[in-house]
């Protein structure tokens, strides 16, 4: 990370920066898209350097999971007394902030389904690799995270069952009806993805619903390993582009 920023922040400083200010300039002229003809080489310069540096980074140097809030706060302290203090104490510091916030970062519970807000649904199998399977077309985005990863082939039949560190998880047919159980009854979870309600009849025999209306709500659901969600259904604000109570499908 340190390196692809220390490459790629010259890129922006003295091209991108530039290039976007000419892009506002000239447009009135109608000269606009040289500007951002050179912006957008810009921009394929830096992936390509955020590319380059991700393929480099050697294996093992990160839990494989995303950081809590907490290690962040840690780890942003540990840095911020590392330029102010002085002697002895500077280290001191680093260790006593960077111990523990590496040690939450390797403890917490990995991400078992993450069901973005995109429609896409990433599994992280019972042997430990994440696998994308597109799902319904939803109108987010997927996490930054997962950016590199491939669609699968894991479900090209409905539907579809996946053996994943939580258990068994049910994608019914993206058509389906919401209130049928999937016919696996021992399916741990099941993705529902019509808009049903957390009231709506479903059969006590059906396996623990994760509900699209969920997801159009918070963004995202995500479980971790253990089967909590990390993710809190988020009080709706009413926006005038989105106001509460519209989902989409």
């Amino acid at each position: 990370g340190l390196l692809a920023n220390l490459a790629a922040m010259p890129v922006i400083t003295f091209v991108s920066a530039p290039a976007a200010a000419a892009a506002l300039i000239l447009t009135p002229f109608g000269y606009g898209d040289l500007g951002l003809r050179v912006f957008g080489y810009s921009l394929e310069a830096i992936l390509w350097i955020a590319q380059t540096c991700t393929e480099q980074a050697p294996g093992g140097l990160s839990p494989g999971k995303q950081m809590p809030g907490v290690s962040l706060v840690l780890f942003s302290a540990a840095l911020g007394l590392a330029v102010i203090a002085r002697g002895i104490w500077r280290w001191l510091f680093v260790v006593a902030l960077s111990g523990p916030a590496t040690w939450l970062w390797i403890a917490a519970p990995a991400m078992a389904l993450h069901w973005s807000a995109s429609g896409d649904v990433f599994v992280r199998l019972a042997g430990g690799e994440v696998h994308k399977i597109r799902y319904i077309d939803g109108d987010g985005l997927s996490p930054m995270r997962f950016s590199t990863l491939e669609p699968s082939g894991l479900c090209a039949d409905w539907p579809c069952i996946l053996d994943a560190e939580i258990g068994r998880i049910a994608l019914p047919r993206p058509d389906a009806d919401a209130t049928a159980c999937h016919p696996r009854a021992d399916a741990a979870y099941e993705l529902v993805p019509h808009a049903l309600t957390d009231t709506g009849e479903r059969s006590v025999s059906c396996a623990e619903p994760v509900l699209w209306s969920d997801v159009v709500r918070t963004g995202a659901i995500t479980l971790n390993t253990k089967g909590a969600p990390s993710k809190k259904a988020a009080p709706c604000k009413a926006r005038p582009w989105k106001p509460c109570g519209v989902e989409t499908d």
